[in-house]
C-alpha cells in the first residue's frame, strides 16, 4: 500500500491478521488490543507533531525521530525473540 494512503484502520487490520488471527470478533482481548493499538498510534502522532513546532530545529527533530525509531525497532526485536521462544516451547 503506498505510504500516503495508509490509515490507522488499515494498519490495525493488518496487525490483527498477523498477530491476533485466532481471536474471534467480539473477544474482549481483541477489543483491548484494538484500543491499545489506536492509543499507541495517537501518542506517536502527538510525539511526531512536536518535532514540527517552531522551537525544534531540524537537526534536533531528526535526532528525536531517530531515537524513537531505534526504541521501537528494539522493542519489535525483543517481541520477535519472545515469540520465537514461545513457538519453540522455551517461554520465560
Amino acid at each position: 500500500m503506498p505510504l500516503m494512503t495508509r490509515s490507522v484502520r488499515s494498519e490495525w487490520l493488518k496487525y490483527r491478521a498477523q498477530v491476533l488471527d485466532d481471536l474471534p470478533d467480539g473477544d474482549p482481548i481483541l477489543e483491548i488490543a484494538r484500543l491499545s493499538f489506536y492509543s499507541g498510534c495517537l501518542v506517536m502522532m502527538e510525539m511526531v507533531r512536536e518535532t514540527g513546532e517552531d522551537v525544534v530545529d531540524e537537526e534536533t527533530g531528526g535526532a528525536y525521530l531517530e531515537r524513537l525509531m531505534r526504541e521501537l525497532v528494539e522493542f519489535r526485536r525483543s517481541v520477535s525473540t519472545q515469540a520465537d521462544d514461545i513457538r519453540k516451547g522455551d517461554a520465560r
